[in-house]
């Protein structure tokens, strides 16, 4: 599901250019999603279960400081919340972040997942490891920041300008629990936690975006096209592609990277 109707809840959100939205950090600049709400958790078209993949080209501002936080997109239903941020926790929070990594500035991936719990992968912004450091972000430049969760190989990921960056593994099938009665937030929570910068081409996807799905995102930003084609279908296009056969009771052993029989 790619996000497209947005309320903006102040004025303090200014409209630049192109869809592109400046946060001045203030509690009265954020945009809410209009819908998407459910009853329960598991309900409403911002659930996702088997995947998820959120999406957006930032120009950031953030300080980095301690205790300080942007967030890019947030839906907080208690601990079954999403979120992508800018977050700095120092040495508070350590038992939600997986895999461990040292304090200090980071960009953080949080999902609750069935079986484990609320999770964050948090990528340091140290410039090691072919990971972005803050100032990299900070250069005044757009980037292109993509989260995703894939249940069929258990794979959480953070890409930044169509690159993976940093990622973490989970058994195979985990599934994600999200959705719900609160509403999401652009560039805040709930007024707090203000963004400071540009946002845009914000995304949410009920799948894990490919590699290669969001290295082409990465070229269409750049070459000014947005990141999603959302022209039509090629007639009578292809929509699933045969592999093999299996019948019944026949067992068969699948390449989970391929799709293709092992």
């Amino acid at each position: 599901h790619i996000l497209q109707e947005v309320e903006a809840l102040a004025d303090r959100v200014i409209l630049i250019a192109d869809g592109r939205l400046r946060f001045d950090g203030t509690p009265a600049a954020h945009v809410r999603i209009a819908g998407g709400t459910g009853h329960v958790v598991g309900d409403g078209l911002l659930a996702v279960a088997e995947g998820v993949s959120i999406e957006a080209v930032i120009v950031p501002e953030w300080s980095g400081h301690e205790s300080d936080y942007d967030e890019i997109y947030r839906k907080d239903d208690g601990e079954y919340r999403v979120l992508l941020s800018f977050q700095n926790d120092g040495t508070r929070n350590v038992a939600f972040t997986d895999p461990p990594v040292a304090p200090g500035p980071c960009l953080s991936f949080g999902l609750h997942l069935a079986g484990i719990g609320y999770r964050e992968l948090d990528m340091p912004l140290d410039g090691r490891d072919g990971r972005p450091s803050l100032a990299d972000l900070r250069d005044g430049s757009p980037h292109h920041v993509v989260a995703t969760f894939d249940s069929y190989t258990g794979a959480k990921a953070l890409y930044v300008d169509g690159t993976l960056r940093f990622s973490h593994d989970y058994p195979l099938g985990t599934l994600v629990l999200a959705g719900g009665p609160a509403a999401a937030d652009i560039g805040s929570h709930r007024g707090l936690e203000n963004f400071t910068g540009v946002i845009d081409e914000v995304a949410l996807y009920d799948f894990a975006l490919a590699a290669d799905e969001v290295a082409e995102h990465r070229r269409r930003i750049v070459a000014g096209k947005p990141a999603v084609d959302m022209g039509p279908a090629a007639r009578n296009a292809p929509r699933w592609r045969s592999v093999t056969r299996i019948h019944a009771g026949e067992t068969m052993t699948f390449n989970q990277h391929t799709g293709l029989p092992r």
